[in-house]
């Protein structure tokens, strides 16, 4: 390194020139390394980090003086190793926003008292939001995260480090720290991965979901649905007559019985360190996937029961049979006619005490091999007489579950959202999977573990009727 009174060689000068403009940098930075005796290999080792700090720099000192270059014109006077460059770097930059704040929080760094766990509080969802900005840039919260938006894993894990006191010497060892010493930054990376896959869960949730209403259930035990038909029709009450008695009979089917799903997925050190974004977007794909194909069976498994035949009801009889008078004994195709005829069944349904339930039709569910005919069969058609039109054109919903294996059976469903029918329900509502972290015990790395508490049931026979179908 040249004292003050020396000045770098020209040669020396240009050729860091040439670097700082390759790579994007000033050249009052190429001043200081040859100032400081850099070589054109060491700065073009540093220069992307050079970089990424200066980035940093600019959102942190946003609308301020910036003191970010001279800050790192100094640090590379100091040391010419960019690992250690890096984080003498960050140091600085902490000190100074201490400086002009008066707070000893800065924006990027550590707090100087271990025991402000309030500020680390604040900066976790800040930096959640930052990574959920790169993760998924169209995500809502992604908004929110402008000022870490643009920060790498490395340097999440460097800056969580320092705000819990830590001081790691590399980009390596700061991983490892804020992995297994911190519970800031596998905190981060759960909340990140759980937004990225609740949003994709949202996008591909099965579409027989809608055929299904969500009860509340706020523990795993068994309960049943208090079911009561209607008390009876009033009777005419004539002059000082008296008033009839009739009573209410409880039908009580099962109400669906939480059940614990789970899977693990683990992420390794030397991913987090090469900051492998896609990793932690596979994983979150992965955990959608899964979770709407779980949904999907624990929907499916009402229907697909005893063969098809149904869940077992509370009269020991499984949901199509004859004595619920939700079954088509002679099966047959999707036509207008047969429609017809299923639609006057459901308007006449009765309940425990003979009364008409009057349940109106709402959508079809069909498999994946009748989804063109039931389009076919609802939307939309120019009628040239009265004789030729549609009655259900447009009034129906189609639901198509690819998950339904028999290819000719098709229902008609009243609204679940009106009626009593098919039901799911999750422990307190939790409508997505729980997504935790922890340092990995068997890899180097972060695991994480994937819960969910979900069960599906009939509680009402009445509102959805089964066609076998043409073959039936």
């Amino acid at each position: 390194m040249l004292d003050e009174t020396q000045t770098p060689p020209a040669r020396l000068v240009a050729q860091l020139r040439v670097v700082a403009k390759a790579k994007g940098l000033p050249d009052d930075l190429a001043d200081a390394a040859a100032k400081a005796g850099w070589t054109p290999e060491a700065f073009t080792a540093a220069a992307p980090m050079l970089k990424r700090r200066a980035q940093v720099g600019a959102v942190l000192f946003k609308g301020q003086d910036n003191p970010t270059l001279e800050l790192m014109a100094e640090a590379m006077a100091e040391e010419s190793e960019p690992v250690a460059l890096e984080a003498l770097i960050a140091d600085k930059v902490a000190q100074v926003q201490i400086e002009a704040t008066g707070s000893n929080v800065p924006m990027f760094g550590a707090p100087t008292d271990r025991s402000l766990a309030g500020a680390r509080e604040s900066l976790v969802p800040r930096m959640v939001a930052g990574l959920v900005a790169r993760l998924d840039p169209k995500s809502p919260e992604a908004q929110k995260g402008g000022e870490f938006a643009r920060t790498t894993l490395d340097e999440i894990a460097m800056t969580v480090c320092r705000s819990n006191g830590l001081r790691p010497a590399s980009r390596e060892g700061a991983i490892r720290m804020a992995v297994h010493s911190t519970s800031d930054f596998p905190l981060i990376l759960a909340d990140s991965v759980a937004n990225l896959a609740a949003r994709r869960i949202e996008q591909r949730m099965p579409d027989l979901a809608r055929a299904s209403r969500e009860i509340p259930r706020s523990d795993y035990r068994a309960g049943n649905l208090l079911t009561l038909s209607a008390t009876g029709a009033p009777q005419e009450v004539g002059e000082g007559g008296e008033i009839q008695s009739v009573t209410a009979q409880e039908k009580g089917e099962a109400l669906p019985r939480l059940r614990d799903f789970a899977s693990m997925f683990s992420i390794s050190n030397q991913a987090l360190v090469n900051d492998r974004l896609d990793l932690l977007t596979n994983i979150a794909d992965q955990m959608a996937r899964g979770a709407i194909e779980r949904l999907r069976a624990v929907l499916l498994a009402p229907i697909l029961a005893n063969s098809g035949a149904g869940q077992t009801m509370a009269d020991g009889q499984p949901m199509w049979h004859a004595s619920h008078g939700n079954l088509i004994a002679s099966g047959s195709g999707l036509t207008v006619t047969n429609l017809s005829a299923m639609r006057t069944k459901m308007r006449k349904m009765t309940g425990l005490n003979g009364e008409i339930l009057a349940i109106e039709p709402w959508a079809l569910v069909v498999p994946a091999e009748l989804e063109t005919m039931a389009q076919q069969l609802i939307a939309k058609i120019n009628a040239t007489t009265s004789d030729d039109a549609n009655p259900f054109s447009g009034g129906l919903e189609v639901i198509v579950e690819p998950g339904l294996t028999d290819p000719l059976a098709w229902y008609l469903i009243a609204d679940p959202m009106r009626h009593d029918g098919l039901a799911h329900a999750f422990l307190d509502g939790q409508r997505m999977p729980r997504i935790e972290s922890r340092p990995g015990w068997n890899t180097l790395g972060v695991d994480f573990r994937l819960t969910w508490q979900l069960d599906a049931k009939f509680i009402e026979t009445a509102t959805w009727i089964k066609n076998p179908g043409s073959g039936g």
